[in-house]
């Protein structure tokens, strides 16, 4: 029984550092060639060396809302998260 848990550590462990050796394997293009899609895009600005290249910001936007929707959804996810880890633990117990 405790074999098999420090097995499947093992592999959890090992699929966790794939994972995130994987997300870091990125590149983001410098250049953008205009492809006629957007008719206009002169809204657009240029973005910094960390940001997108070409982005669109509505100053009428309300982000207050977003953020508010944002932290309403990332808590309801995490609460189901930690809820699941009790159920689990539980079970296991």
């Amino acid at each position: 029984m405790q074999h098999q848990r420090n097995t499947m550590l093992y592999i959890c462990a090992l699929i966790t550092v794939l994972f995130l050796l994987g997300a870091c394997a990125t590149r983001q293009a410098r250049k953008t060639q205009e492809a006629g899609f957007l008719g206009d895009y002169s809204p657009l600005k240029e973005g910094g060396d960390d940001q997108a290249l070409l982005a669109y910001l509505n100053p009428q936007a309300d982000i207050q809302l977003f953020r508010l929707f944002f932290n309403i959804f990332r808590a309801k996810h995490f609460l189901q998260a930690v809820q699941k880890s009790a159920d689990t633990r539980r079970a296991i117990s």
